[in-house]
């Protein structure tokens, strides 16, 4: 009886030493199979980059810089308000602020007579003795010594020129 057992625990070692041979066999395999496909993937990387080195630096994007378009010298400013199609109308001369209008206006290319919008010293406190002659229908603003006045709108951020 003594024997069989000693058969028995050595059938049973064997057998446990033989799965986990097989188990380790079958768990390496898979892990030396991931190994060469990433070592694959390497080389293709690799070998990609080495093909791409040689092109991308002949290839660059010209990126030009946006000129940003902002009014300046003497003009009139129609900003437009966010919440509404209304717009608030200042005067700058040689780049300051002279003066803007209270309440604000609907955009005047709007109107049905496209007449003619005096900016003085009555409707724009600051004025002094100078009188802006806006003529809409050529979309064209002199001051009364015969200088031109540009016309700009500011919509969020943009500026854009009407004449």
């Amino acid at each position: 009886m003594k024997k069989e057992k000693v058969k028995e625990f050595f059938l049973v070692v064997i057998f446990l030493i033989a799965f986990a041979v097989l188990v380790n066999f079958i768990f390496f395999k898979g892990m030396e199979e991931t190994e060469e496909k990433n070592k694959e993937w390497e080389r293709e990387y690799a070998s990609l980059k080495r093909q791409l080195g040689n092109i991308v630096p002949n290839a660059q994007e010209i990126v030009y810089p946006e000129k940003e378009v902002v009014p300046s010298g003497t003009y009139i400013l129609l900003t437009n308000r966010e919440e509404d199609d209304l717009y608030y109308l200042s005067f700058y001369k040689d780049g300051e602020k002279i003066c803007q209008w209270d309440n604000p206006i609907v955009n005047p290319y709007s109107f049905k007579d496209l007449g003619t919008i005096y900016i003085s010293q009555q409707n724009c406190k600051g004025m002094g003795i100078e009188t802006v002659v806006w003529d809409l229908s050529k979309k064209q603003a002199f001051l009364e010594n015969g200088d031109e006045v540009q016309i700009w709108t500011l919509s969020d951020t943009q500026f854009f020129s009407l004449n």
